[in-house]
């Protein structure tokens, strides 16, 4: 008999969070949203920062919204976040500085300068992920730069959910999806790539035990049980970074499958049993991140929803307020608009205006400039669909394999729009949901940790069971091989 009680997952998206319970009951899974937030970046003399100590009175809030209305009975606990942003622990156990966004500038010119101590080829040989200045290889690296004194200070390293799980238990150590976007972690040997960090001059104390998913970490301090009134409350490791709990939850039924995480960013790929370390990989900005069961996901990091967020957060502060369907319906309305723009685009990442990023980018390309917003939804929406498709062709190519369903998660199943494009570009049917992957696979792998559910595949039945997705054909593709034709001119590899 199971034993009573809820699951929470702390899910955190770079712009919003979320507290999920999970229930098991039979063999069904029951959700209920517990607790939503902003996850609002810090910008501080020019520099950005994240506010974790907002993010973890979430936590605690959550959990004392718990005790009040379901009297506290909690199984466990787990936490997910983004990728490859950091904390340094002192020697006195104290958080050094308060952590930095990933889209800060400090890395800017930084890849260029670790490369002369282990070129580029062979950094991607050691670790397999794709070559972005946002990598945790690199903050380090602009971290030493910028202030050595307080580098060298650090005992330990603590990836952002292994940080908030420090300061729920007192326990330091690095969950192994989580570790493997920091470009540090050797695929090969799911462990720490210590003659890589050895090489980069990085102090090998920083880097703590790795722990699998589902692995249980301890239960909450003495100081979280006394401010939340909560006791004996289990935290767990899941697959800590949130891409890969999104994986976990995919409602596949056959094992060969593409998954899309859409969200702020678009993360497309498929699992194999052994990473592709190959120069076609590394030219493709192919990542080999490691997920659930040990499984290696091989995928690409494509800019995403941030196109569109940023648009939003631009019209809206200049009055012109519309919410995302109504962004949606605005591109729709545009279809016959032809601009396309390289999502890939380091521009992109981090403009003060994302609509004139846009417009300059269609002047310099001799495109159309677009004018009205739902022309450059519409631009976002297109030019996402093709990346996707050229995604899909290099993964396949990769792997030898063609495969015959893309499932596409998290929030931007909302988006129907671009659920219909990525079928119709890619030509191949789009299963799209469940919203709240994250959560849901952050859930079941605390089960398989406890023994509640068998294994991954039993778990993913029980999201399929949860979850109604939404199935899209590719029907008609009038114009669609052209614009990936064009799309490729534009923007080669």
């Amino acid at each position: 008999m199971r034993p009573k009680g809820d699951i929470l997952a702390f899910d955190f998206g770079a712009s919003s969070g979320r507290c999920i319970a999970g229930r098991l009951e039979g063999d069904s899974l029951e959700v209920e949203t517990l607790h939503r937030f902003e996850n609002r970046p810090v910008r501080l003399n020019g520099r950005f920062h994240w506010d974790i100590l907002a993010l973890y009175r979430e936590i605690l809030e959550a959990l004392i919204i718990h005790r009040r209305d379901f009297g506290g009975g909690i199984l466990s606990l787990a936490v997910d976040t983004w990728g490859v942003d950091y904390g340094l622990i002192g020697k006195d156990g104290r958080l050094l500085s308060n952590p930095r966004h990933y889209r800060d500038v400090r890395t800017e010119g930084i890849p260029e300068k670790l490369f002369a101590l282990v070129p580029e080829n062979e950094l991607y040989a050691a670790g397999g992920i794709q070559m972005m200045s946002i990598n945790t290889v690199f903050q380090l690296f602009a971290e030493r730069e910028e202030n050595r004194e307080l580098f060298e200070s650090a005992r330990a390293l603590a990836m952002t959910p292994d940080l908030l799980n420090y300061f729920l238990t007192g326990k330091l150590r690095s969950e192994l999806s989580i570790a493997s976007t920091s470009a540090l972690v050797d695929p090969r040997k799911r462990d720490w790539n210590r003659p890589l960090i050895r090489k980069l001059g990085y102090p090998e104390g920083l880097f703590t035990p790795i722990i699998k998913p589902g692995e249980e970490l301890g239960p909450v301090s003495a100081d979280v049980e006394a401010f939340t009134g909560l006791s004996g409350t289990r935290v767990f490791a899941t697959c800590s970074h949130d891409t890969q709990s999104a994986i976990a939850a995919v409602p596949a039924e056959k094992e060969d499958f593409i998954y899309l995480s859409s969200g702020t960013w678009s993360l497309m790929g498929v699992e194999t049993d052994e990473p592709v370390l190959s120069t076609r990989a590394a030219e493709l900005r192919i990542t080999n991140e490691i997920g659930a069961g040990g499984k290696i996901s091989l995928l690409s990091n494509i800019m995403g929803l941030w196109l569109i967020q940023e648009c939003k957060r631009i019209w809206d502060r200049e009055g012109r307020v519309f919410d995302y369907s109504r962004l949606v319906e605005m591109a729709e309305s545009e279809l016959s608009f032809g601009t396309l723009i390289n999502p890939m685009d380091q521009r992109f990442t981090a403009p003060e205006n994302m609509p004139e990023e846009i417009r300059a980018a269609a002047a310099e390309t001799r495109q159309e400039v677009p004018r009205k917003e739902g022309q450059i939804a519409c631009c976002i929406f297109k030019s996402l669909a093709l990346v996707y498709r050229r995604t899909m062709e290099g993964i396949e190519g990769l792997t030898g394999k063609k495969y015959p369903v893309i499932h596409i998660v998290g929030g931007g199943v909302r988006n129907r729009l671009l659920c219909r494009m990525a079928a119709q570009a890619t030509g191949r049917p789009v299963v799209a949901g469940p919203a709240e992957a994250t959560a849901l696979g952050n859930i079941i792998l605390q089960a398989a940790g406890q023994g509640l559910i068998s294994d991954l595949a039993a778990g993913r039945r029980l999201v399929a069971s949860a979850v109604k997705p939404e199935r899209y054909e590719p029907g008609t593709r009038t114009g669609w091989d052209d614009d990936f034709r064009r799309f490729c001119r534009l923007y080669p590899e």
